[in-house]
């Protein structure tokens, strides 16, 4: 990671966060589901970055935005 990425770490999670919900509340308003709500807890101490909830069902999220790990090394 270099200098520029720690210094920026912090925008571009926001900016991956905005993204992933923008296009996420796009594809769900297109299927005319509309009661969605997404929450966002003040600090990150319970391991989610964000609540989804839709109906019934909450999925809580973590986000990763760590450039020095492909998505498949992830996984392990």
């Amino acid at each position: 990671m270099t200098v520029k990425d720690s210094t920026h770490s912090t925008l571009r999670e926001h900016i991956v966060e905005h993204v992933f919900v923008g296009e996420l509340l796009r594809k769900l308003w297109r299927r005319d589901v509309t009661d969605v709500e997404v929450l966002r807890p003040e600090f990150d101490a319970h391991g989610y970055a964000l609540v989804l909830t839709c109906g019934s069902v909450a999925r809580h999220m973590l986000l990763n935005t760590d450039k020095s790990k492909a998505p498949e090394d992830a996984r392990s």
